[in-house]
């Protein structure tokens, strides 16, 4: 029986996301499964990583960068680490604004339900108290 994996926190969302962006030749859910399991020694599922849209996200990004160096292979092997190193920062830059955009709509909702519910900014603002 295999042991069940920890819950994914923000923090081991951004381990895997991590994981995701280090995949270099060919990708599926099972690769990313594997690599998890090798790097961070634990074993999700694909369900549950579809579930959180930011590993999603990372995978589709992630998928469509393989498919774009794919059918320019020759052009990107010609080229130095440096050319390499700037397509992984642009596939980078691409995940990281879909991720704001998203924040950004979540936001205004938020802002919507604050002022329709009449809390004010320090309200918002105030620190979380645990009893």
């Amino acid at each position: 029986m295999t042991k069940r994996a920890i819950n994914i926190t923000p923090e081991m969302e951004d381990k895997i996301v991590s994981v995701i962006e280090s995949v270099s030749e060919k990708i599926s859910w099972a690769i990313v499964i594997e690599s998890i399991d090798k790097v961070l020694r634990q074993r999700y599922t694909e369900q549950g990583l579809r579930k959180r849209q930011r590993i999603a996200d990372a995978y589709q990004v992630k998928r469509l960068f393989l498919a774009r160096k794919k059918s320019f292979r020759g052009s990107i092997r010609s080229q130095d680490a440096t050319a390499r190193k700037i397509v992984e920062l642009e596939l980078k830059v691409e995940r990281l604004e879909r991720e704001n955009n998203k924040l950004v709509a979540k936001f205004a909702v938020w802002s919507f339900n604050a002022a329709a519910n009449h809390i004010t900014e320090v309200e918002l603002n105030a620190p979380i108290v645990n009893d």
